[in-house]
This record gives C-alpha cells, sequence and structure tokens, in this order.
C-alpha cells in the first residue's frame, strides 16, 4: 500500500512538472520549431483542454475498472504524447502531443486525488 500511496503522490507532480518544464523551455522550443513564443502560449491552453476532458471520463472508468488500470494508462499515454512532442518539427504536431500530454496527466490527476 506504500508503494501505491508514494507512486499516486509521483502522478500528482505529474501536472505541475509538465507546466513547469514547458514554461521553463518555451524559449527554446519556439526556436526549434521556428514559431514565436505568442503562438507557443496556446499549448498551454490546449494542455488543460485535454486535462480536462480526461478528467471528465477517467473518473467514472476508474470507477468501473480499478484505479491502478486508470493511472497505468494514465502514465502510459503521457510518456507516449511527450515522445511525440520531442519529435514534433513544427507547431501542430506540437500542439497534438500537449492535448494527448494533458489527456494522460488527466487520468493520472483524477486517480491520485481519488486515493
Amino acid at each position: 500500500m506504500t508503494r501505491f500511496l508514494i507512486c499516486s503522490f509521483a502522478l500528482v507532480l505529474l501536472y505541475p512538472a509538465g507546466i513547469d518544464m514547458y514554461l521553463v523551455g518555451l524559449p527554446r522550443i519556439a526556436a526549434d520549431l521556428q514559431a514565436s513564443e505568442a503562438q507557443l502560449h496556446i499549448a498551454f491552453s490546449v494542455y488543460l483542454a485535454g486535462m480536462a476532458t480526461a478528467m471528465l471520463f477517467a473518473g467514472k472508468v476508474a470507477d468501473q475498472s480499478g484505479r491502478k488500470p486508470v493511472a497505468i494508462v494514465g502514465a502510459l499515454i503521457f510518456i507516449f504524447a511527450s515522445a511525440l512532442c520531442s519529435f514534433a518539427e513544427s507547431g501542430t504536431p506540437f500542439l497534438v502531443g500537449r492535448f494527448i500530454q494533458g489527456v494522460g496527466a488527466g487520468c493520472c490527476y483524477v486517480v491520485a486525488f481519488a486515493i
């Protein structure tokens, strides 16, 4: 049980870590994608939109199938989306990756607070 609680705390930290790392790296990301920082500020809103969307459904799914599978799937989604963002060569794939990151973080966030 202790290991599961430690993992749930790590999942809660996924949300602020995803935002903090993005904000710190924003100038470099903008330079790599040949986009302005203003254009990439929408990625923060896209991340939150993905997170809010996932929260609507993840709680119900977690109640039906269990919290652990939803947390694992959410973490895997976040990892996949992070890889997608890292390979993005323009703004659009990056924004899609940020939305999917939000979905993964939203799944983990709901489950962690339910525990």
